[in-house]
């Protein structure tokens, strides 16, 4: 059996920034992310805060642990959740 790879490149314009604009290094740190998510869930239950992400309790207990990051779904379900930007919750400059 062959195996190949699909994949496409973006175009120039997407990254690299064009004269004039400073480039950004945005990094994730499991440990403030999960420092973050901690405070954001306040008086909740972690439950309470995984039903309502539609993720599991363990999923949850294992970000706000730092132990793992999680995947861009549930970035985005997350940041929807606590309504704020998965920039701000998730990424630092």
């Amino acid at each position: 059996m062959k195996s190949f790879r699909i994949g496409f490149a973006l175009p120039k314009e997407m990254h690299e920034p064009s004269s004039g604009e400073k480039k950004v290094r945005m990094t994730m740190d499991r440990r403030k992310i999960g420092e973050k998510l901690v405070k954001l869930r306040g008086s909740r239950t972690r439950e309470e805060v995984a039903v309502g992400a539609k993720i599991t309790f363990r999923q949850l207990e294992s970000y706000e642990a730092g132990i793992r990051l999680p995947r861009d779904d549930v970035k985005m379900r997350l940041a929807k959740f606590y309504d704020v930007s998965i920039e701000d919750l998730f990424y630092e400059a």
